[in-house]
């Protein structure tokens, strides 16, 4: 291989370090996808939380405009985070 083959093989296959494999962009979108759902879960756990508190913080007029009871209010708010 003469010298100007060489270097027109060099520049066609040089190293790119951006260059992504069709593997890796495959396992970068489902880690992308984890994470978005794992933040998706912990943003509506805390929205969950803060709700709940906020019931038991009604008063009695609060809670009869929606149609609760304070026991309603009590079994709703003793609920772990993560149940609906």
């Amino acid at each position: 291989m003469t010298t100007a083959e060489s270097h027109k093989f060099r520049s066609r296959h040089q190293f790119n370090p951006f260059r992504i494999s069709s593997a890796m962009r495959h396992t970068l979108a489902a880690m992308n996808l984890a994470i978005t759902r794992a933040v998706t879960t912990a943003e509506n756990w805390a929205a969950r939380r803060r709700q709940r508190r906020a019931l038991l913080a009604l008063g009695h007029s609060g809670l009869k405009d929606i149609g609760l009871s304070r026991a309603d209010a009590h079994r709703e708010a003793i609920k772990p985070f993560w149940r609906d």
